[in-house]
């Protein structure tokens, strides 16, 4: 949410930040409260109403106006390549990419709180280095205590004061080693319509956040990256009417209570994990294509292939989605809800490794499965997982297709 400032607020910050005469402003609408900046080669800063305004070109630092920027301000990228990492821990600014403003990263690194946020670099021989993934947009509150690195990402542990109603959109970014866009301790952030290319371990990561709203992304890798988009939030995430596509997990589930609507999720190895422990995730009106090719030749058992699955979670809602072509040697699944030993790693489990995660109480209700080995699978001990009015021809155990 943008904060409102009068005219008469302004000015002074202005004049003495920016040192730029009164006499410069000139009016575009005689009458009205509407002011611009007179024409510079350097960039604008624009007044209309009580809305301010920055423009950053490519010969310009994003990093520099957010630095300046108060409260409420928002920051209109042109289009061009700008070699940086973001760092935003202030409150109601709207970052907006103008089409063809592309963000990579800068020779040189200065850590944040997001470096190392998803670990070290592993180099081609499979050894961890002391090198950490480096992130391109780190959005994050202050006071933020991290619990120690297992698996995955840092959990966030607690949250001194988050920053508040940020929105990101409209900016390409690419090519991060760790997570291209990420939002640690924040509330009510915003990140939508954004190209999110190749990000080493995630392309989007709300983390110990409230009410994320993660909407309208292309989110894509050129071979086949960890996680495409992950929610594991203290509480609230909407993540909507993404395009995901050529990760291992496309869709990662972490935050109880959110909702995973209207997405396209395709060229995965699994569509959408809801991952132990959550509690009442909403799954629905997805689509989940045809598996990833690369995932077939990568050493992994062919059963863990998925379309959705819920792994030791409860009272999930998973409805009315499309799930079809995951295919994985005769073993690979459309929809399976399944119980976790929590024996074999996974970050929901190492937070409690005392017990297995049971799913109960799933309800898999009206989705059309087609094409996949086995379109509907139950391997768990739990209680009240209900399967009805699905449109599918083959079960695993047999008969949960015909319910109704």
């Amino acid at each position: 949410m943008k904060l409102l400032l009068t005219i008469c607020g302004v000015l002074p910050l202005l004049t003495i930040a920016l040192a730029i005469p009164v006499d410069k402003l000139v009016p575009k609408n005689k009458g009205k409260n509407r002011y611009s900046l007179a024409p510079k080669n350097d960039g604008s800063l624009n007044i209309t109403g009580h809305h301010r305004v920055v423009y950053v070109h490519s010969y310009q630092s994003i990093q520099a106006a957010i630095h300046k920027a108060s409260p409420g301000t928002e920051i209109v990228i042109e289009s061009g390549i700008y070699a940086e990492q973001l760092t935003i821990n202030k409150d109601g600014l709207t970052l907006t990419g103008r089409p063809g403003a592309t963000i990579v990263p800068p020779t040189t690194f200065i850590n944040n709180i997001c470096t190392g946020l998803a670990g070290n670099i592993t180099d081609a021989e499979g050894t961890i280095t002391n090198t950490p993934l480096q992130a391109g947009i780190c959005i994050h509150g202050s006071h933020i205590q991290l619990a120690d690195f297992v698996t995955e990402h840092k959990k966030v542990v607690s949250v001194g004061r988050a920053v508040e109603s940020l929105s990101i959109s409209g900016l390409t970014i690419s090519n991060f080693t760790g997570i291209n866009i990420v939002a640690v301790g924040t509330r009510n952030a915003r990140i939508h319509d954004n190209i999110v290319k190749d990000g080493g371990a995630y392309g989007i990561l709300s983390d110990g956040s409230y009410d994320t709203v993660i909407s309208g992304n292309e989110v894509s890798h050129s071979t086949l990256g960890t996680i495409g988009i992950c929610s594991d939030n203290f509480h609230g995430a909407r993540v909507t009417n993404n395009e995901v596509s050529s990760y291992f997990v496309g869709l990662c589930i972490q935050t109880s209570n959110s909702e995973i609507a209207d997405n396209h999720v395709h060229g995965n190895c699994i569509g959408a994990f809801v991952d132990p422990r959550t509690d009442g995730a909403k799954i629905r009106n997805n689509h989940i294509g045809p598996t990833n090719e690369i995932c077939r030749n990568i050493p992994i058992p062919s059963d863990v292939i998925r379309g959705i699955v819920v792994d030791g979670a409860t009272n999930t809602l998973v409805r009315e989605n499309v799930v079809e072509g995951q295919h994985s040697n005769g073993s690979a699944t459309g929809i399976q809800v399944v119980d976790d030993p929590c024996n074999q790693g996974g970050l929901a489990c190492s937070l409690d490794i005392t017990a297995p995660a049971i799913a109960s109480r799933n309800l898999v209700v009206g989705n059309v499965l087609r094409g996949n080995d086995v379109d509907l699978g139950l391997a768990s001990i739990g209680s009240g997982n209900v399967f009805r009015k699905n449109e599918c021809r083959s079960s695993s155990p047999e008969g949960l297709c015909g319910r109704r």
